[in-house]
């Protein structure tokens, strides 16, 4: 892939207050993206290789190490992980995201230190779904039910841009909720990007939907977006099931299945780190998460209740259950179990 980096620049560049940190996340890209090709190579087996049923809890381990090994640097550039997807995918430069893709790559490297949304986050959550895409491509027999170029290239863009510019706060202000505060913020931040990048506006109309669905916030006035989105993809597979009162702004979701299937898909991504890969890595995020937030501990009764509301229980779509179903019942058994006994991680 031929990468012209001054090309990006005053795209990535025209609507920020300040540059500094929007080219230095483009230096880094360029002068690492090669390297970390090499990286990302070597970590084949984790990110796209097929996980044999069974070895689930291996293949869990294995990318917890991984992403620790990362954690510590040096890290690929998300330009890098961009790249081989495009290679995997057989995604070329004419798609019409490609452009706003290689931007979102770019735009997840620009430094967050947050405690738990953050840089490691944003590229975790990326890979976890890029992966679920090579899974659910790989078990789907019909073509028109897989995932397309144009679809994975907005998982990715979701992906990349889901937390960006996060504050370390969550929807609640002041006690009170505020819908997708977090979300709407990062939309704001990253949309006039992907404008001047020439990202169709039906895509960006998708876009945003995807990205407000990872509100998963437990409020107590209603299901929570990432609720909503949940519902509605089990309603597309159980028939019967009618969703009343439903918010408008949704109802794409409700007449496309696959546009609901992306949803749930990107919002089990970004649960994934603390609740399908291993006991350990889940331990080590909810200490992370609990340094961010001061409504919550680092315990096992706190990743237990977070498994319980926010993750439902489970896993919804075919490729999270197929990937991590039994990674998260074990995490949440042990977590359980823990909690009995007022266990405090960190």
């Amino acid at each position: 892939m031929d990468i012209d980096w001054n090309g990006l620049k005053p795209i990535l560049c025209a609507h920020a207050e300040d540059n500094s940190s929007n080219l230095a996340a483009l230096e880094k890209c360029r002068k690492a993206h090669e390297s970390s090709l090499a990286m990302i190579e070597q970590a084949d087996a984790v990110l796209f290789s097929f996980v044999p049923q069974g070895e689930q809890d291996k293949w869990g381990e294995a990318i917890s190490e991984q992403f620790l090994e990362w954690r510590k640097g040096p890290a690929p550039v998300m330009t890098a992980f961009f790249e081989k997807v495009c290679l995997y995918f057989d995604i070329d430069e004419q798609n019409p995201l490609f452009e706003g893709a290689l931007l979102a790559a770019v735009m997840a490297e620009i430094p967050n230190g947050q405690t738990y949304h953050n840089n490691h986050h944003f590229r975790e959550v990326v890979m976890i779904l890029m992966r679920m895409c090579v899974t659910y491509n790989g078990m789907t027999l019909q073509q028109d039910v897989r995932l397309t170029a144009d679809q994975i290239l907005l998982l990715f863009i979701a992906a990349c841009l889901h937390d960006f510019g996060h504050d370390g706060k969550d929807n609640m202000v002041d006690g009170e909720y505020v819908p997708a505060r977090m979300e709407e913020k990062s939309i704001d931040l990253a949309m006039p990007v992907l404008v001047d990048a020439d990202c169709p506006a039906a895509y960006l109309d998708m876009l945003s939907l995807l990205i407000i669905c990872t509100d998963a916030t437990n409020h107590g006035m209603g299901p929570s977006p990432a609720a909503i989105a949940r519902d509605i993809l089990t309603m597309h597979v159980q028939k019967d099931i009618v969703i009343e009162d439903l918010d408008p702004f949704f109802q794409p979701l409700v007449d496309d299945y696959k546009a609901a299937l992306m949803a749930v898909m990107l919002c089990e991504a970004d649960i994934a780190p603390s609740s399908g890969l291993s006991y350990m890595f889940s331990k080590k995020m909810t200490v992370a998460i609990a340094r961010e937030s001061s409504a919550l501990e680092p315990t096992a009764a706190t990743l237990h209740g977070f498994m319980e509301t926010i993750c439902q229980g489970r896993y919804l779509t075919a490729a999270a259950r197929y990937l991590m179903a039994e990674n998260f019942t074990s995490i949440s058994l042990q977590a359980s179990e823990d909690s009995k006994n007022n266990v405090m991680y960190g």
